[in-house]
């Protein structure tokens, strides 16, 4: 079978590889889609310090049932199968943790029905705990800070901020759920203005970024909560402890490993996705075809106008979603 390896940083290549058996509790997938997750991105451009190569990405898989491993049941050969935990999925063929695996709800395209990220905003949300009448700052607004918008609009806060450094992606915050937006670097005055300099009840910080993590504390009032969605990895992080503790701040580590928690997360995430009380659809800006890898983490890395969340889209594109199936390897945006 055919598969994609990283063998070092910036260099995908293709690879044959015996197609791997099913074990005890597993399913072999067919991959149809796979998305790209920024997590990534620093092993793609050699900033994880403990990464090593040749390396196998993909974990935002969804496939097509192959084989049922021994003791499997439930599922058959053609169901459409989204696994909340996966690796190497960019490849023809990749074995998945059967328990881990949900169907595709109905009417809910392939390339939408990634489970492992709506798990991970499933599972923020709860750990957050938004209340009603909260005020609320998303720091970012790339795919994770997206979905979290709208989940967090759902929990009625008085209001929420989303900052964001480019300006389209401020606008699609605010044509989904933001009742504010603003650029990174006008979100403490902005605050400010906004809480009369007390400050807000919850910041959620879904950029990664050392800038963005070490300026959150100045944006929560005391006792309010920090929660840390951004994947950090690549370089330690300095932030202002001091001002951490002496505000009494509660901190939401919103990162998640047990599989049960991921699977919990996996099936609401689809059910909302697969209702359209959480749109997808608008945030998968960019489909590339699995050749094209290489071209798709360049993209994802230059995130040029109007780029979201690219998916990678598996030989035949079997029902993905309306108006993307053409889309070949180009870096055409949502509108």
């Amino acid at each position: 079978m055919r598969v994609m390896v990283l063998e070092g940083p910036g260099r995908f290549a293709s690879a044959e590889q015996q197609a791997p058996d099913p074990e005890t509790g597993q399913l072999l997938l067919r991959t149809v889609a796979c998305g790209l997750c920024a997590s990534e991105l620093d092993v793609f451009l050699g900033r994880n310090p403990w990464q090593q190569y040749p390396a196998r990405l993909g974990h935002e898989a969804v496939g097509r049932v192959e084989a049922v491993g021994p003791g499997v049941t439930g599922w058959q050969v053609g169901d459409l199968a989204a696994p909340a935990l996966a690796g190497g999925a960019y490849g023809a063929l990749v074995t998945v943790d059967a328990a881990a695996a949900l169907p595709v709800p109905e009417g809910l395209a392939p390339d939408l029905a990634l489970a492992e990220p709506l798990a991970c905003a499933v599972n923020s949300l709860d750990t957050i705990g938004v209340r009603p009448d909260d005020r609320v700052v998303i720091l970012g607004a790339g795919f994770m800070a997206l979905l979290l918008a709208q989940l967090v609009r759902r929990a009625a806060p008085r209001w929420l901020l989303v900052a964001a450094r480019r300006p389209e992606a401020r606008a699609l915050a605010g044509e989904l759920s933001a009742s504010h937006t603003c650029g990174t670097d006008e979100v403490q005055g902005r605050v400010w203005e906004l809480t009369q300099g007390e400050g807000v009840d919850v910041v959620i910080e879904a950029t990664g970024s050392e800038e963005m993590l070490a300026i959150s504390a100045s944006l929560l009032r005391p006792e309010g909560t920090l929660a840390i969605v951004g994947y950090h990895q690549g370089a330690g992080r300095q932030v202002p402890v001091h001002e951490w503790n002496w505000k009494a701040l509660r901190i939401a580590n919103c990162h998640f490993r047990s599989r049960e928690k991921m699977v919990d997360g996996a099936r609401r995430g689809l059910a909302l996705a697969a209702r359209g009380d959480l749109q997808v659809a608008p945030l998968v800006t960019h489909r590339f075809r699995l050749d094209d890898l290489q071209h798709a983490f360049e993209t994802a890395a230059a995130r040029p106008e109007g780029f979201v969340k690219a998916v990678v889209l598996a030989e035949g594109g079997d029902g993905i979603h309306d108006g993307s199936a053409a889309r070949q390897s180009g870096t055409e945006g949502r509108r």
